[in-house]
């Protein structure tokens, strides 16, 4: 039954391991172990109480990878697949740049799944994945201290610095999310390219044109991101379609 499977969860030795290190602040190797745990063991069931369990905990990265193993409908998770970590943070940043939560979260989900202290292979830091050079303009900009890799694991900080650097994009692409979040993913530079290059004004057109795979899969993601936190935070009316602004092939 439902109470022998979340006790046996509870009970597994890999999730007590995870556990203890996630309580002595070691995620990289509590992740790890997580993966390994993921091989071992495919009853859904069983990963539909870790995902609630790891929602519980906070660790939402955690939770998401677990997610994934199960055979349980979004809805019934949807709270623990999109959740909204550091709210005050978020709500003084959003405040601050007049750019709406959800855009924020939806960003962080894809780039980081809410882990701070993530780290790319070229060289992007922290919950929104920013490249230390772009950081520190952005800081310049800002008159903040000049930011170190270790100072944006700090969320407050990375908030801050790619929350200005995103609105900034937004307004450089006549305030156009779409073209905005490919100079994010791809950079600035490349997307007026693309769009010089284009002879469409059709926006869902003009992202299945996007040559690189990654910037073309990154913008429907965090579209959809984006839709599904606009849900959460209750904001009626706002759909898809609304982000949906003409690209100027003319740029």
């Amino acid at each position: 039954d439902s109470k022998s499977i979340e006790n046996t969860v509870i009970r597994n030795k890999s999730i007590i391991r995870i556990h203890e290190l996630l309580l002595l602040d070691r995620k990289y190797t509590a992740r790890r172990e997580l993966y390994r745990l993921t091989q071992d063991i495919d009853n859904r069931d069983f990963w539909q109480n870790a995902t609630v369990l790891f929602g519980q905990w906070g660790w939402h990265d955690g939770a998401i990878t677990a997610f994934r193993k199960t055979s349980a409908s979004v809805t019934s998770a949807i709270n623990y697949l999109y959740p909204r970590p550091y709210p005050d943070i978020v709500a003084k940043e959003s405040a601050r740049y007049n750019t709406p939560q959800q855009w924020i979260y939806g960003i962080m989900r894809q780039e980081s799944m809410f882990i701070p202290n993530i780290a790319s292979s070229a060289g992007a830091t922290g919950l929104m994945q920013l490249m230390l050079n772009t950081a520190r303009f952005e800081a310049n900009r800002q008159r903040l201290n000049r930011p170190n890799r270790s100072s944006l694991r700090n969320p407050a900080l990375n908030i801050r610095l790619g929350s200005g650097y995103f609105k900034r994009l937004y307004r450089q692409s006549d305030n156009n999310i779409v073209i905005a979040l490919a100079s994010y993913n791809a950079g600035a530079v490349k997307v007026k390219k693309w769009l010089r290059s284009t002879d469409t004004k059709d926006t869902l057109i003009w992202i299945e044109t996007i040559p690189f795979k990654e910037t073309r899969l990154y913008v429907k993601k965090v579209l959809e991101n984006i839709t599904i936190y606009s849900f959460l935070i209750e904001l009626e009316g706002e759909k898809l379609s609304d982000y949906l602004k003409q690209v100027n092939g003319d740029r």
